[in-house]
This record gives structure tokens, C-alpha cells and sequence, in this order.
């Protein structure tokens, strides 16, 4: 499966521009798993509710939460993205 990432507005690159380069290249990875994958593994996405998924990534004793939803099964929609501290 091929999907697309987009972004809502800017919210989402606010605050991915604003991390760290190592916590990028990991966000990066993940993308790239979601990209390609029939099934992206639960180790890395969720499922909240109404719709709304959250995509997992750790890094350096760090959580960071990054929600979305998709759109036609094929476009991810990237919302916005958290830190929570290990």
C-alpha cells in the first residue's frame, strides 16, 4: 500500500521543526513504515477514537505523539504532535 502524508495548516511542522535532528530522523522512519506497510505496527500507531490515531515514536527516554487521520484510506492527515517526557 502507498499512502500520502499531508499536513493540517502548520501546526504539525511547528513542531517538528522545533525537535531535535536524532528525534527527527526517527519520526522520519516511522513515516516511512506508515508509507509502505499494509499494517503499520501497533508499536507505532493507535487508535484513539472518532477517528483520530495517534503515531508513537521514541526516542532518548522520550514519547512523542503525533495525531492524525486518515482521509479515503490513503492520505494520512498529520495534526499536531506532543512531547511526553519518559
Amino acid at each position: 500500500m502507498i499512502r500520502l502524508l499531508k499536513a493540517y495548516r502548520d501546526y504539525f511542522w511547528k513542531f517538528y521543526h522545533a525537535l531535535p535532528e536524532s528525534v527527527k530522523e526517527k519520526i522520519d522512519y516511522v513515516f516511512e513504515i506508515m508509507l509502505i506497510s499494509d499494517q503499520v505496527p501497533k508499536k507505532f500507531f493507535k487508535h484513539l477514537e472518532n477517528g483520530i490515531y495517534e503515531i508513537r515514536v521514541e526516542r532518548g527516554g522520550n514519547i512523542y505523539r503525533i495525531f492524525c487521520f486518515f482521509d479515503k484510506n490513503s492520505l494520512v492527515i498529520l495534526l499536531h504532535g506532543i512531547q511526553k517526557r519518559g
